[in-house]
């Protein structure tokens, strides 16, 4: 249930988008920070889920946007987040990568244009994670899909501010040991799937990051 939301918020949010292009129709649209061209963004990101099962810092964001059309763009993310705590002796660095598609509904020449827009992205993310587990040397590797929804709010003509959801979904796996009495212990290879009982809350507490990302987007 904890990932479900931002689905129903992305459906949510592509209804409305679709709706939107009906009204605002198929006239050529206006260049500007949501629908040309090249652009960058530079922001800050915060770990929305698990919050009573682990301490993230904040996540340095960035992205770069290649508009294909008004209503499409291809894009390439980046995100740093310098320590998540688990527990008192198991933590981790995360870095992301991930390249997708931005899908946002571009306005009219002939209309008036808004103050914001909603968007959507779809991406395939790698994440790679480094740190100590129950106080051991630890680095993993995990690929997984992206799923994000967000509003796009224009401050100038080539700037905007977006807001979104990012939810990562990197462990379908969840492979973790839950019991107190293990029959066998971990190996090592196995470490990242034996968070519990090694000093931390298990795999779910690091892995499938729902992320509040704020960034400022400007066009090159």
């Amino acid at each position: 249930m904890r990932t479900a939301w931002p689905i129903i918020l992305i459906i949510i949010i592509i209804a409305g988008s679709l709706e939107a292009q009906d009204i605002w129709g198929t006239t050529s649209p206006e260049p500007d920070a949501t629908s040309s061209g090249h652009q960058i963004a530079l922001g800050v990101g915060f770990r929305l889920d698990n919050r009573e099962r682990v301490d993230a810092e904040p996540m340095l964001s960035g992205q770069y946007l290649w508009y294909a059309s008004s209503n499409f763009a291809l894009k390439v993310d980046l995100g740093f987040n310098l320590r998540t705590d688990i527990s008192s002796n198991s933590h981790a660095r995360t870095v992301a990568f991930s390249f997708g598609m931005r899908l946002q509904p571009s306005v009219a020449s002939n209309m008036p244009q808004p103050f914001w827009t909603p968007f959507v992205e779809f991406d395939i993310s790698t994440l790679r994670y480094d740190g100590k587990l129950g106080g051991r040397n630890y680095s993993e590797i995990k690929p997984g899909l992206g799923l994000a929804a967000g509003l796009s709010f224009k401050i100038e003509e080539s700037a905007t501010i977006d807001i979104l959801v990012h939810q990562a979904f990197n462990n379908v796996e969840r492979r973790v040991t839950c019991g107190n009495e293990p029959s066998i212990l971990p190996q090592l290879g196995d470490f990242p799937h034996f968070w519990v009982g090694m000093g931390g809350y298990g795999a779910d507490g690091l892995y499938n990051p729902t992320n509040l990302i704020v960034r400022y987007r400007v066009a090159l």
